[in-house]
C-alpha cells in the first residue's frame, strides 16, 4: 500500500478491529474460514474514521470498549458482504488487483458467505431497540441503493437530485451507522438524554456526509483516473453498465441514458460513454460536487474539521493515489 498520511490513522485500530471480526466469524464455525478471507484485504475505513471523529469532538469511548469494536466489527461485515455481492452483480472477476471472491471460492460459496456475514452482523444488536432499528435501516438502505445501482434506474422515475441521493444510499449508511456507534458507546453511560441524542446524531451526520464524499471520490476517479487493471476488471462478456455520480449528473442532460443502466455493452461503447460524460462537462461537474461535500463538512462540522489530521484525511480520500490501491494476499 501507498505510504501515505492513511497508513498513519488506518493502522492504529486495525489490531482491535480484526480481533473483533475473528470473534465474530466464530459464531458460525462453518463459515468462519470464507468469512475470514472476506474481512482480510479491507482497509476498515467506516471503522477507523468513526474511531477518529470521537477523539476529534472530545468523546470518550469506554475503557472496556469490546462490545463496541464488535458493533464496529459488524459493519465491516456488512460492507464485505455487500463488497462480494456487488461484484456477482456486476459481473467483476478483478477486485483491485485481486480476482473477486466469487472468483476466487466459486459463486456458491461466496452467496453463503455474504448470507452468513449479514446473520452474524444482526445477531447481538438486539440488547438496544435504537441499535436495531439503526442496523435495520442502514442495511435496507444499501440493499436499495444497490439496486438503484443497476435495475431500478432504468424502471423508475425520479427527479435527478433524488436519484443522486438513493444511490449514495449503497455507501453512506455504513458509514453514518460506524460513526452512530462509536459515539452511543462513548455517550451511553450518561444520564443526559438530550445531550446524548444530539452527539450520536451529529456523529451519523457527519458519518454520512464522510460516506457521499468517499463514493462520489470513488466514482470520480475510478472512472476519469484509475485505470481498469487497478479497480477492477469484467468478464469477457462486456460491461456492465452501472450507476455512478458522473452518470447521475448525465441522467439529468440526457434522461435516455437510464435505459443502458443494468445493462452489458461493449467495451469500445463503454469508452465512448466515459469520453461523453467528458465532453458534456460532467467530469467537472463531479469535481465540483466533490467540493461542495468537503465545504459542507467544513462547514457544518467545523469543530471537528478544523483538525489538521482531518483535513489530511478529507484531501487523501479524494486524491488519485488514494484509489490506485491494490490489494495484498
Amino acid at each position: 500500500m501507498n505510504s501515505s498520511v492513511h497508513d498513519a490513522w488506518l493502522v492504529k485500530f486495525h489490531a482491535k478491529i480484526n480481533t473483533a471480526l475473528t470473534s465474530l466469524g466464530r459464531q458460525n464455525p462453518t463459515m468462519a474460514p470464507l468469512v475470514a478471507d472476506a474481512v482480510a484485504h479491507g482497509r476498515k475505513i467506516r471503522s477507523v474514521l468513526a474511531l477518529k471523529y470521537a477523539i476529534w469532538s472530545g468523546l470518550h469511548t469506554p475503557e472496556k470498549a469490546d462490545a463496541m469494536f464488535s458493533d464496529l466489527a459488524r459493519v465491516e461485515l456488512l460492507h464485505s458482504a455487500s463488497c462480494i455481492l456487488d461484484d456477482i452483480i456486476d459481473g467483476d472477476v478483478i477486485r483491485r488487483g485481486m480476482p473477486s471472491f466469487h472468483v476466487r471460492h466459486g459463486l456458491s460459496q461466496a452467496i453463503l458467505a455474504s448470507l452468513a456475514m449479514v446473520a452474524i452482523s444482526l445477531r447481538g444488536y438486539y440488547t438496544n431497540i435504537f441499535m436495531d432499528m439503526k442496523v435495520s435501516d442502514a442495511l435496507q438502505e444499501m440493499i436499495v441503493g444497490e439496486g438503484w445501482d443497476t435495475f431500478l434506474t432504468r424502471s423508475l422515475d425520479v427527479m435527478p437530485d433524488d436519484l443522486l441521493k438513493r444511490y449514495l444510499g449503497k455507501t453512506s449508511p455504513s458509514f453514518a451507522l460506524a460513526h452512530y456507534i462509536v459515539a452511543y458507546h462513548a455517550t451511553r453511560l450518561s444520564e443526559d438524554r438530550w445531550t446524548n441524542d444530539i452527539r450520536t446524531k451529529r456523529a451519523s451526520e457527519f458519518g454520512c456526509l464522510m460516506g457521499e464524499l468517499y463514493q462520489t471520490a470513488n466514482d470520480y476517479y475510478d472512472t476519469f483516473e484509475i485505470p481498469i487493471s487497478v479497480r477492477g476488471k469484467s468478464n469477457g462478456r462486456g460491461v456492465l453498465v452501472t450507476l455512478s455520480v458522473p452518470l447521475c449528473f448525465l441522467l439529468a442532460q440526457d434522461p435516455s441514458v437510464k435505459e443502458i443502466i443494468g445493462r452489458r455493452i461493449s467495451r469500445r461503447d463503454f469508452h465512448l460513454l466515459k469520453e461523453r460524460t467528458i465532453a458534456c462537462g460532467i467530469k467537472q461537474e463531479t469535481r465540483n460536487y466533490l467540493d461542495q461535500i468537503k465545504e459542507r463538512i467544513n462547514k457544518e462540522h467545523s469543530s471537528v474539521s478544523w483538525y489538521p489530521e482531518c483535513r489530511a484525511i478529507l484531501e487523501e480520500v479524494d486524491s488519485r493515489r488514494f484509489w490506485s490501491y491494490k490489494y495484498t494476499v
